[in-house]
C-alpha cells in the first residue's frame, strides 16, 4: 500500500528536532556545569526609629503616654493612632498630584502592627479606637434633644396621617367630591421629617450589603 503521509522534507525535520524537548533521561544523562552559589543576604534595611516629633504635638503627647502606660513600643499606638485619625478627616481631604490637572486622590490609611506576643498590641490600638468611639457618642449626645425631637415627630406624623385619611373617607362617603380632593391632595403632600443622622465613624462585623447601606 502507499503511505498517505509524505515525508517529511529535510528543514521541517530540522525545525522539529531543535523545537523537541529533551527527555528526563537526557537531562540527567547532561554534563551540567554548576557554578559556587552565592550567599543569600538575610539582612533588613535599616529602618528610621520612632520619633513623636513626627507627629503633632498633641498626638505624639498622647502615644508616648499609652506607650508608657502599657509598657509597649511607641510604634503600635503611633501606628493606630494615624489610621484613627485618617478615619476621622474621612474623604474631606484629597491631593492633587497634577498641578495642572482635576485628578484627585483622596488617601485612606490602613494600619497593621505585627510583633511577638504579649507585647500589648491589642490594648495599644484599642486605645485609638476608644477615642473613635468618643468621637461618636459625643456626636449621639449632641442630637439627643433633635432626636427626641424626632420621635415625637413621628408620632404626631402618623395621628395626623389617620385623620386626613378619615376625613377624606367621610368626605366620599358623602359624596363631596371637591373636599375628598383636597383631603386626598394633603395626604399625599404629607411629608415626614427624618431624624438626624448622628456621625457614625467604626463598623464592626458587617456584611457587604450593610455596609454599602451605612455609607449611602
Amino acid at each position: 500500500m502507499r503511505d498517505q503521509h509524505p515525508p517529511k522534507s529535510d528543514s521541517a525535520t530540522r525545525q522539529t528536532d531543535c523545537t523537541r524537548r529533551p527527555s528526563i533521561n537526557e537531562l540527567k544523562t547532561a554534563a551540567i556545569e554548576w557554578q559556587n552559589p552565592e550567599p543569600i543576604d538575610n539582612e533588613l534595611p535599616t529602618v528610621m526609629p520612632y520619633s513623636s516629633d513626627l507627629l503633632p504635638p498633641s498626638v505624639g503627647a498622647a502615644v508616648d503616654d499609652i506607650a508608657e502606660q502599657m509598657q509597649c513600643p511607641p510604634d503600635y499606638p503611633a501606628a493606630s493612632m494615624l489610621v484613627a485619625m485618617a478615619a476621622v478627616v474621612g474623604c474631606r481631604l484629597g491631593i492633587r498630584p497634577r498641578v495642572h490637572g482635576k485628578w484627585l486622590v483622596v488617601p485612606n490609611l490602613w494600619g497593621c502592627v505585627i510583633g511577638r506576643p504579649s507585647l500589648k498590641k491589642t490594648p495599644a490600638t484599642r486605645a485609638a479606637v476608644d477615642r473613635l468611639e468618643a468621637l461618636e457618642a459625643r456626636a449621639k449626645e449632641a442630637l439627643k434633644d433633635e432626636l427626641d425631637e424626632a420621635e415625637l415627630d413621628a408620632i404626631m406624623f402618623t395621628a395626623k396621617k389617620a385623620l386626613i385619611d378619615k376625613s377624606m373617607k367621610a368626605a366620599i362617603a358623602e359624596g363631596d367630591k371637591a373636599t375628598a380632593r383636597q383631603e386626598a391632595k394633603r395626604l399625599r403632600d404629607l411629608t415626614s421629617t427624618p431624624p438626624p443622622t448622628p456621625r457614625r465613624i467604626i463598623v464592626n462585623r458587617t456584611t457587604i450589603e450593610k455596609l454599602c447601606e451605612l455609607l449611602s
